[in-house]
Parts: C-alpha cells; structure tokens; sequence
C-alpha cells in the first residue's frame, strides 16, 4: 500500500511539472528533460509513468479536465435557475483559473496548439464541459432568462476539432 502511495505522488509531482513547463515553454519546446527537471527526478523515471510528452499532455486534459468539471457541476448544483447557474459558473471559473495560473494557460493557450496531439478522453473532456455549458444556456433560453441566444449549435467531436465551432 505504502509503494502505490508513493508511486502515486511520484506520478502527480511529475503531472504537475509538467503543467508548469508547458505553460511555461509551450508544448512543442518542451522536453521530457524539462518535466523530470522540474519534478526533481530522473529523465527516464518520467518514461516508467507516461510513453512520451503527449502522454503527459493527454493525461493531463483527461484527468485534470474531469476534475474541473466535477468541481463546476458541483459549484452550480445548488443554482435555483439558469441565470444562477451561469454566475455561479463564472465565478468557479474565475476560482480555478486564479488558483491555478498554470493550468489556466496549458488549457486556454496550449490547446489551440495542440489539437492534433488532443484526442480520444481529452477532447471528450474538453466537450463535456461545453455541452454542460450549452445545458445552462439552453435551461435559460427555455425558462426566459436568457433571450437571443442560439442553442441549436451543439458541440460535436470530429478528428480535427475546429474550436471556433463551439
């Protein structure tokens, strides 16, 4: 038990790293060296976790993308109606992306430029998130909240993701 704890937080302080040398240098310039630098552990103890640095990235969007997802759905469960919903949304996102400056970057920058890299889990993320959004603004499109605004658009998953179509 104690070995998997410690296999656990190795991989998390790696994961962490990561973020921060993505953020920091961008995906493309980054290099595994960087993370295991920044982790403070070997270069090839980075490989006994993760195949390469997309494997790092990808884990990275799949688990820490449903944690924030969790934590807003959480936040805006208890929202009487849309319009309450969509504040209490805002400021869950301002929360996170203020205690989390790094991984505010990595997702809101580094995933314009790295679509290609982004697939499977990541990009189901990434639209979960979005169709919850959409759910919000679709309530209060039906219960008069909100006015002018489309809510037939629907995120949709294609093998090259045009973001500009959400």
């Amino acid at each position: 038990m104690r070995r998997d704890l410690k296999r656990e937080m190795k991989r998390k302080a790696i994961l962490d790293a990561a973020v921060k040398v993505f953020a920091r240098d961008g995906f493309h310039l980054s290099r595994i060296a960087d993370i295991a630098s920044e982790a403070q552990v070997g270069h090839g103890t980075v490989y006994l976790y993760f195949d390469g640095k997309e494997s790092v990235l990808l884990t990275i969007f799949e688990e820490i993308m449903a944690q924030v997802l969790s934590d807003i759905q959480r936040a805006v469960k208890d929202g009487r109606n849309a319009e309450d919903k969509l504040r209490m949304l805002a400021v869950a996102l301002n929360q996170i992306v203020g205690d989390n400056r790094e991984l505010a970057s990595l997702l809101l920058i580094e995933t314009r430029h790295t679509s290609r890299v982004l697939q499977g889990g990541a990009l189901d993320r990434i639209g979960d998130f979005i169709r919850f959004f959409q759910d919000i603004l679709q309530d209060g499109v039906a219960d008069g909240s909100f006015r002018g605004i489309s809510t037939r658009r629907r995120w949709r998953r294609s093998s090259t993701p045009d973001w500009t179509a959400c």
